[in-house]
């Protein structure tokens, strides 16, 4: 179970942004997504958050890199703290496709281009202690 954890703020600029959808764009292209191979989880986040896709969304490859060829820029500030926090509660949850019970690692990926606006520490802790 892969979540990425998308930094859409002001900063990355729509240019880059661009740069982040093919780099993703040919990660996911690697896998071998299927309910029951590897499975992809979404969020960007800015100084909110918003869930793309949870893990249990798409079931095949084709539809994860169609979202992300599509992926909508979001601009704002850059809380990497508070986006770590909303992943832990809303993609590594069974309700969104997690399969931690059944002991499949859980992986989150964080792209982001640097310094975070709030404390990343506490919240990078509690989601590596999950």
């Amino acid at each position: 179970d892969i979540v990425f954890l998308v930094d859409g703020s002001g900063s990355i600029g729509t240019e880059n942004f661009q740069r982040v959808r093919e780099f993703l764009h040919g990660l996911v292209d690697g896998f071998d997504v299927a309910p029951d191979r590897v499975r992809i989880g979404m969020v960007q986040y800015s100084d909110t958050q918003r869930t793309e896709f949870s893990l249990n969304t798409h079931q095949n490859k084709t539809d994860v890199l169609e979202y992300i060829d599509k992926l909508p820029y979001m601009g704002g500030g850059t809380m990497t703290g508070l986006g770590l926090d909303f992943i832990l509660k809303n993609q590594f949850v069974e309700s969104a496709g997690s399969r931690a019970k059944e002991k499949v690692p859980q992986i989150a990926v964080v792209i982001t281009d640097g310094q975070s606006s709030d404390n990343v520490g506490p919240s990078a802790e509690n989601l590596k202690k999950q």
